[in-house]
């Protein structure tokens, strides 16, 4: 079975192309709430893991009507991206494997909010580098629960080298690669305990 997401969210390619199945993201914290006239959706996220071993994790997640299973391996040196296997499950089975879960469930709004990016790409030494313009998303997470209160962003891009146009005021410290603003992290150490 093709994943059904890689690289920022973009749909798996045909069975006989290979995907590199690798997960970029930068995440920032929310320092106000000037995200809410940007928004263009929302959507409930309820989120459980069934394996948080080093280097690896398991998680199940309904996405209102939908429901995934995602392995993720380990995160690169400096946080940024990770391979990401993502497989759509019906929602039924989402809700009784987020019963196995018991204390490692994360329920969140998030919001989604259309933003630009520019990648620039010099693919030779003897040629002019060419510029694309991007049209990217970022995710604002409204943490509910025993996380209420933190409110994260999140924003994946096909690769390193994109750069956001015009970042929004909302956006504050870059939060990439700290390992307590992991999804997985706050699943056992609930946001209510960090003070």
């Amino acid at each position: 079975m093709q994943p059904l997401f890689w690289s920022a969210g973009v749909p798996a390619r045909n069975k006989n192309e290979t995907t590199t199945n690798m997960e970029i993201e930068h995440k920032y914290v929310i320092i106000d709430d000037s995200w809410r006239d940007l928004a263009v959706s929302s959507h409930h996220i309820c989120q459980g893991y069934l394996s948080q071993e080093t280097g690896c994790t398991v998680r199940v997640r309904t996405y209102d009507d939908k429901a995934f299973i995602t392995i993720k391996g380990e995160s690169s040196t400096d946080g940024l991206s990770r391979e990401e296997f993502e497989y759509p499950i019906p929602h039924d089975d989402a809700l009784r494997i987020l019963k196995l879960c018991k204390n490692s469930i994360i329920e969140k709004q998030r919001y989604i909010i259309p933003v630009k990016g520019s990648l620039t790409i010099a693919p030779h030494d003897d040629e002019e580098p060419t510029t694309q313009i991007l049209d990217l998303k970022i995710e604002v997470d409204i943490f509910e629960g025993d996380n209420k209160g933190l409110r994260l962003a999140e924003l994946e891009v096909p690769d390193k080298r994109v750069v956001l146009l015009d970042p929004p005021a909302f956006l504050g410290e870059e939060v990439t690669g700290i390992v307590r603003y992991y999804n997985s992290f706050i699943a056992q150490h609930p946001y209510h305990t960090w003070f």
